[in-house]
This record gives C-alpha cells, sequence and structure tokens, in this order.
C-alpha cells in the first residue's frame, strides 16, 4: 500500500513538473519571439508617434489618402462644430479586410448623441483600389500592407487625430479594430470610453489554438526565411486564397473578399503579441456586444477577457450585452451593429452603447437623441429586442 501511495505521488510530481516547465518554455518562447521579431511598438515609439500633437486645423490634412482608395473607404472626419473641438471625440477603427462602412452607421449615431466630432479610421492595406481602377477593395495588398507594424502605427494615428478633435476620446471598434482600440486603453490613460463590438482577441478557427505557437515561433528564424516558410506552411494547411462567402453587392464593394491566405499571418502575429495584454490596468468604462455563435472569433476569450478587464479599477465600469441575431434573415453573427449585414441589431447595440456612455461618462441619463429619416425607414427602433430604460436591462449574463 504503501508502495503503491509512493508511485503515486510520483508520478503526480512528474505530471506537476512538465506542466509547471511546459508553462516556463511557453512563456520563455514566447517573450524571446517578442525580443526577436517585435510587432507592437515600444512605450516610447508609441510616444513619438502621438507627437506632436494635431490640431484642428492641421487634421484633415494629416489624414489625406496618399493613395487611391475604394468609394467609401478614405479615412473620413464627421464635424459636430464648425471645425472645433468637441468635449468628446469619436474614433472608429474596423475590422480586418473591412473598412469604415462595416457597422455604418452605429459609430454616426455614437457620435450625434454625444455631440462628438467622429474620426473613421482605414488601416493600411484596407480599402484600397485595384490597380485595374476596379470598384472593388484589392485584397492583394493585405498581404503587401497590413503588416502588423502598421496595424499598430495605424491604431496610435487614429488616436492622435482623436485627440485632436475632442477632449476626451471614446474609441469604437470592431472585431480586429476592437482588438487595437482594447491595446490602445491599456497602454494610454486618456481614453475615455470603449465600445467593443465582437473583439477579436483569437480566431474561432479550430486549428487556431494548435497552429499559433508553431507560427509564432518560425518568427525566430531569420526574415528572409521565415516569410516563405510560414507562407507555405499556412497555404499548405488552408490553401492559397482566402475566399469569403458574399452577403450582398454592398458586402463585396467594401470587404476584400478574396486576398493571399498568407495575409492571415499577419492577423495571427497582432493576436499573438495582444495576448500578453494586461487588460487589468484599462480604467476606461467598456462596453462590449457580441453573439455567442460567432465563428469568426474566440466567444470564450473574448469574455475571459472581459472578467478580467478593469481588474485594477473596480470602480471603472463595464457592461456585456449578448446580442442575438436572426440568422436565418440574414443576420451575420460577427459583424453586428451593421445596416450591410446585420441591420436589425444596429438601433439596439447603438442605444445600448449611447445608455452606458452617458452614465459612464456623465452626459446625463436616458436615450434623448433624435432618429433621422433613414433610421425610422429601418423599422422598429429596436429591432426586436425592446428598449433599454436603464443600466438594470443593459448586463447580460453569460450564456455559457
Amino acid at each position: 500500500m504503501l508502495h503503491t501511495r509512493r508511485r503515486a505521488l510520483v508520478a503526480a510530481g512528474a505530471v506537476s513538473t512538465v506542466i509547471v516547465a511546459r508553462e516556463i518554455l511557453r512563456r520563455l518562447g514566447r517573450r524571446l519571439v517578442e525580443a526577436v521579431d517585435p510587432v507592437a511598438p515600444s512605450p516610447s515609439e508609441a510616444m513619438a508617434l502621438l507627437e506632436p500633437p494635431l490640431t484642428c486645423a492641421d487634421v484633415e490634412a494629416f489624414i489625406r489618402e496618399p493613395k487611391p482608395t475604394t468609394e467609401g473607404a478614405a479615412k473620413s472626419i464627421t464635424w459636430n462644430t464648425d471645425r472645433r473641438p468637441t468635449e468628446f471625440s469619436v474614433v472608429y477603427i474596423h475590422g480586418w479586410a473591412a473598412c469604415r462602412q462595416e457597422i455604418a452607421p452605429t459609430p454616426q449615431l455614437i457620435a450625434r448623441a454625444l455631440g462628438a466630432n467622429l474620426y473613421c479610421h482605414r488601416l493600411a492595406g484596407h480599402g484600397r483600389r485595384r490597380r485595374d481602377g476596379g470598384p472593388l477593395p484589392d485584397g492583394d495588398l493585405l498581404l503587401r500592407e497590413a503588416t502588423p507594424a502598421e496595424l499598430f502605427r495605424g491604431a496610435l494615428e487614429a488616436l492622435r487625430v482623436g485627440r485632436a478633435l475632442g477632449d476626451r476620446v471614446v474609441l469604437v471598434g470592431v472585431s480586429t479594430g476592437a482588438a487595437l482600440c482594447t491595446w490602445l486603453a491599456a497602454t494610454r490613460a486618456d481614453v475615455a470610453a470603449l465600445v467593443l463590438v465582437s473583439p477579436c482577441f483569437g480566431l474561432g478557427h479550430p486549428l487556431y489554438p494548435l497552429l499559433k505557437i508553431p507560427f509564432a515561433a518560425l518568427r525566430l528564424l531569420p526574415h528572409a526565411v521565415s516569410g516563405p516558410v510560414r507562407a507555405a506552411a499556412i497555404a499548405l494547411l488552408l490553401g492559397h486564397t482566402k475566399r469569403v462567402f458574399q452577403r450582398s453587392a454592398e458586402h463585396a464593394r467594401f470587404n476584400a473578399l478574396v486576398y493571399p491566405q498568407a495575409a492571415l499571418l499577419h492577423l495571427l502575429d497582432v493576436l499573438f503579441s495582444l495576448e500578453r495584454l494586461d487588460v487589468e490596468r484599462i480604467a476606461a468604462p467598456t462596453f462590449v456586444a457580441l453573439n455567442e455563435r460567432d465563428g469568426v472569433i474566440d466567444v470564450r476569450r473574448a469574455a475571459e477577457l472581459f472578467h478580467r478587464l478593469g481588474g485594477d479599477h473596480p470602480l471603472a465600469g463595464k457592461a456585456f450585452f449578448c446580442c442575438p441575431v436572426d440568422e436565418g434573415d440574414g443576420g451575420d453573427p460577427h459583424v453586428l451593429a451593421s445596416q450591410m449585414l446585420s441591420p436589425a441589431s444596429v438601433d439596439a447595440i447603438a442605444d445600448a452603447a449611447i445608455l452606458f456612455i452617458r452614465a459612464h461618462l456623465g452626459r446625463g441619463h436616458g436615450l434623448e437623441r433624435r432618429r433621422s429619416a433613414a433610421e425610422l425607414r429601418r423599422g422598429a427602433s429596436f429591432g426586436p429586442f425592446g428598449p433599454f430604460t436603464g443600466l438594470d436591462g443593459l448586463a447580460r449574463p453569460f450564456p455559457f
């Protein structure tokens, strides 16, 4: 009996040692990858990219597009005032392979309700016109231009513009844009509030947990070797070309639905870098909206981060809105709050986000915004969800 118990203790100790050693190696490996091939800017680099401060007189020249973009995709400022700063500015960052039209008109509704100037950013490589002059976005440019460094740089550029447009910046992001907004809030203390729609902190593809570490480890090779090797590996596993189902003509017009599979390596590197993000540091009130049936993102990962978010600031408010979507009626469980892809969810999410922001930033309570003719034509004010009358109806329990 004693011998059996001793063997059980030895076995348990061995298993524990292996688990601890694996975790140590994983952390050391991550630090080594980020030291050899850093993708996110260091604090000093980020500070330099935010300087010197812009003014309202500078911003339109600053965001002027030097390269041709598709119609409706260019960086855009919507002034609430006569080119003067407002108390709040709203900065919107779209998701991967999309453009500023992705969740329109939700950012516009939020900005209008807050009386805020609005800046809609365009991430590098997105919404770019084809060389042949065709109306659809050039997906090949995602591989060449949407590098991790440029995506992080673009997020900082968006914040720099937002600082010029308003005294306090409210960040609105969807999917990859939501992850970049979270990074900004975790590294910059002057973000007033976050609105995150379907935040992508990990992919929902079943191979993602298995492949993220090997693909990151390949970054330890020299760039001349790692690039071709990683591109060949992802092509072998997933094919050379990524093709997204076209839901409508508008969907194809504003999104790159066909692009090299290797472009996803940029996204993988961004997500890998953000896994060490200290979300407990975020002091900004945060509103999250997603659908539990979203297959594009890792919903459980998003929920885990939401639970940890603002842990160092227990008084910082946060709310989680689990938004139902009628997929049978054409609703997209990933691109919520979008007139283009999930119109029934626009008013529900916009109104909930506005109520949340007003309650936490001292802008009064209730839903006081006027509805435009376009909103009235969409039908019921709140889609199928019913009205929100207070914060008690805002935070929904997790469905898992």
